[in-house]
């Protein structure tokens, strides 16, 4: 079957006459991608040096999972965590306020709250 198959490609009507502009535009798209990745790797070592000079750094970065671009996006939308007395603040500045929706007889569940 895969042999009938690569018999008939071998026949069939394709276009052959951009092959090599498209080979060219694969090489331009592999030097790009490896440009922007040589960018990303020198940033991150930027990220790396600044968190090593930020003391809650090596707090933020010992909970699982938590890498150092998402410590560093959230050391850069706080500013120093001392200055916050509860996670509940951290949280509205980032606009979710949490809420629960309980009542007498049944406890809900938490959800963002339409006012954060």
């Amino acid at each position: 079957m895969a042999a009938q198959l690569i018999a008939q490609a071998k026949r069939s009507v394709g276009e052959r006459t951009a092959v090599e502009e498209a080979k060219a535009y694969l090489k331009r798209l592999i030097e790009e991608f490896e440009r922007v990745t040589t960018m990303l790797e020198e940033m991150e070592k930027d990220i790396e040096a600044l968190l090593s000079e930020i003391p809650m750094a090596a707090q933020l970065r010992s909970i699982k999972g938590l890498e150092k671009i998402f410590t560093a996006a959230i050391l850069a939308g706080t500013g120093d965590l001392r200055q916050y007395a509860h996670g509940r603040q951290v949280l509205r500045k980032a606009g979710l306020n949490l809420a629960e929706s309980t009542s007498g007889k049944r406890k809900g569940r938490v959800i963002l709250s339409k006012r954060g």
